[in-house]
């Protein structure tokens, strides 16, 4: 409906879905929903990857400084057998693998 506040309901409806399909459109993409939001979602994942970046070099130097907040990282389960077996290629010392296991 025109006018009518959505960004709550389409955040619960990806919050809660296994799986998602998106299909998007030109008129979505010009959207000010898209121009807003996900400019905002944008800005935040650069913000939380600085964070871990910056945390990592503080440790690596051995810094006292107090440590940037982070958000937990959530993954999905049906990632865990590519993470494994990208973790034991690392350990190996085998290149990054382009294709799956």
């Amino acid at each position: 409906m025109p006018g009518q506040q959505w960004n709550n309901e389409i955040v619960e409806h990806l919050n809660s879905s296994r799986v998602i399909l998106l299909l998007i459109s030109p008129d979505f993409l010009a959207s000010d929903y898209v121009k807003t939001y996900t400019d905002v979602a944008c800005m935040e994942a650069a913000n939380e990857a600085a964070r871990r970046a910056v945390n990592s070099l503080l440790d690596r130097a051995g810094s006292t400084a107090r440590r940037a907040s982070l958000w937990p990282l959530m993954e999905p389960d049906f990632f865990k057998p590519l993470i494994d077996y990208d973790r034991l290629r690392f350990r190996l010392g085998l290149p990054h693998a382009s294709g799956s296991p």
